[in-house]
């Protein structure tokens, strides 16, 4: 797995976790969560790797 998938499947994890220890588990609530999730993670990934990418150029 790369690590766009990764970040992904971090993400979904993420959401069904939290949604969890919520008091309306509804599907919508865990299905908006863990779209939200998956994209934060999604960009988060993004950002860290241009992050280093930007790093190992300038040195």
């Amino acid at each position: 797995m790369n690590g766009n998938r990764v970040s992904i499947v971090a993400g979904v994890l993420l959401a069904f976790i939290l949604t969890r220890f919520l008091e309306d588990g509804n599907l919508l609530i865990t299905g908006v969560a863990t779209l939200l999730a998956a994209t934060m993670t999604r960009s988060f990934w993004e950002v860290v790797k241009k992050i280093k990418n930007n790093f190992k150029k300038s040195i």
